[in-house]
């Protein structure tokens, strides 16, 4: 016949058992005390993140009413856009301190004799006439595909030379106008047949930017795009050539997830390139003349495209 369990033979079983219990009570309080650190340590590097935007975003809308469409447009563009700091410097940091092309010209010509010739001198932007200062009326001309002030020709920049005389210019001027010409290897050509053996060409044209002026925007230019116009077998110099006013852009909502919110850096608005012309292309092959394909070779200047 068994005999029945002693009080100490009972009492093992539940010993354990509430030592299992206990264990279990500890590593689930150690367990969600590891998940609330971690939500905590997110929770510290979103503000970091965002709290400094969020106080820009009050102190930029402290005037307006918090309940306006003005107030909530001004939040979300602080939110979208974010804050320029010197950060952005690392992301795009390949521009131009200076491009002070007015002191080159004052320094390289007699100004009171300079003749310059403006392609796009209709004031669009109401940023005032360049030259003011700079030369004489009398020694400017301003040319543009649409008549208005500070205008004195119109017509097709692509026919430059049946407007001028060849070699009339000191000076060949343009800002914003090279992405609104539809071929500009022809207007590279033009400029150079009007522009003065040892004349400068100036140009500045957008690298990154919005469509504007449609149907009439063609091109966007960096630093190898504008060399490439003005090249040496064309006669050019190169005296400057630089990326101007940096951007920093993400990819938007709109794009596949495994884009979407990365950065795009070396984003630059303009860039500018200040060119001497040495020679008339025409004299490197006075039976063909100049010609593109011709000028491949010193274009790509021993290059080679990058291994992957």
């Amino acid at each position: 016949m068994l005999e029945p369990p002693t009080d100490n033979e009972q009492l093992l079983p539940r010993l354990a058992a509430l030592v299992r219990s206990l264990f279990t009570v500890i590593h689930d309080v150690l367990f969600q005390k590891t998940i609330l650190k971690r939500r905590i340590e997110e929770l510290e590097r979103d503000f970091f993140l965002y709290g400094s935007l969020i106080d820009a975003a009050k102190k930029s809308t402290s005037h307006l009413d918090g309940q306006s469409q003005a107030h909530i447009n001004e939040v979300e563009r602080i939110l979208v856009c974010g804050i320029p700091t010197s950060r952005d410097n690392h992301v795009s940091p390949d521009y131009a301190k200076e491009f002070n092309w007015q002191r080159y010209l004052r320094d390289h010509y007699n100004i009171d004799t300079m003749k310059v010739l403006e392609i796009g001198a209709r004031d669009v932007t109401q940023s005032g006439r360049q030259f003011e200062g700079i030369c004489p009326t009398e020694n400017y001309t301003g040319f543009d595909v649409e008549s208005g002030e500070n205008v004195d020709v119109v017509g097709d920049a692509h026919r430059l030379s049946e407007f001028f005389e060849a070699e009339q210019f000191d000076v060949v001027y343009s800002a914003a106008v090279l992405e609104h010409i539809a071929m500009p290897w022809i207007l590279a050509e033009e400029i150079s047949k009007v522009l003065k053996v040892g004349g400068t060409v100036i140009t500045a044209t957008h690298f990154a930017f919005a469509e504007h002026e449609l149907p009439w925007h063609f091109f966007q230019f960096n630093k190898g795009g504008l060399r490439s116009l003005f090249c040496p077998a064309l006669g050019f110099e190169e005296i400057q050539c630089e990326h101007y006013l940096p951007m920093v852009g993400r990819f938007a909502d709109g794009c596949d997830s495994s884009l979407r919110g990365q950065t795009i850096g070396h984003l630059y608005c303009s860039t500018h390139n200040m060119c001497k012309k040495t020679h008339n292309a025409g004299d490197l092959n006075a039976d063909r003349g100049f010609n593109w394909r011709g000028a491949l070779e010193g274009v790509y200047a021993g290059t080679r495209y990058p291994r992957n």
